[in-house]
């Protein structure tokens, strides 16, 4: 119990100062706290309900609460959509690399360290794309936004191989869990494909 509380705090911590810093350039400390407490209290509720009532799903109603919350955010307090996004996406890879870790040390579980792994990876190429992605050709506008979809695009590819792979290993979702991300990676791409022919 002890070590989830640590690793929880530890990773909303890293989560809180990541959106700042994200955010920070272009909005003010109310509107960038303000939007992250409305996603880690959606986080917390849509938990509690899946629990309740679809423990199975509890992955994906997390992930809806956050696309919820990030847009109630971004409208309410007047912050770019796509900016506000990434921003999150970027953001919660440390927190679910610090869940899977407290989960591999509690329940002594390869997986989940190896989730945490793979997590951290995509954290550290998250950096590595946002100094580069202005500078392909083929994204013309060079918008904001690029290298945190890419980043879940690739997240969820990696999530449906292993839900195809090794059935209920993830979320308990069966064959869903398959579904649902290649819906989110084809919804990632699309937006990337918008993004890149937008003017700047």
């Amino acid at each position: 119990m002890i070590t989830i509380v640590f690793f929880n705090l530890v990773g909303v911590s890293v989560f809180l100062f990541i959106f700042w810093k994200r955010l920070k350039e272009d909005y003010i400390g109310n509107q960038i706290f303000g939007i992250a407490a409305f996603m880690l209290i959606s986080l917390i509720l849509s938990r509690i309900i899946a629990n309740q009532f679809a423990p199975n799903f509890w992955f994906w109603f997390s992930l809806i609460s956050q696309i919820f919350a990030i847009s109630l955010g971004a409208f309410r307090y007047h912050t770019k959509l796509i900016e506000t996004f990434e921003a999150g996406i970027v953001a919660y890879l440390p927190l679910l690399s610090f869940y899977f870790l407290s989960d591999a040390i509690k329940n002594s579980n390869a997986f989940s360290l190896f989730g945490s792994a793979v997590v951290a990876t995509l954290f550290a190429l998250f950096f590595a794309i946002d100094k580069r992605y202005k500078k392909f050709t083929w994204y013309k506008s060079g918008r904001v936004g690029f290298s945190g979809l890419f980043v879940a695009a690739l997240f969820f590819v990696i999530r449906s191989i292993v839900a195809l792979i090794w059935d209920g290993v993830l979320s308990f979702s069966g064959s869903w869990d398959f579904y649902f991300s290649i819906i989110v990676v084809i919804s990632s791409i699309f937006v990337i494909y918008k993004l890149g022919g937008m003017e700047r």
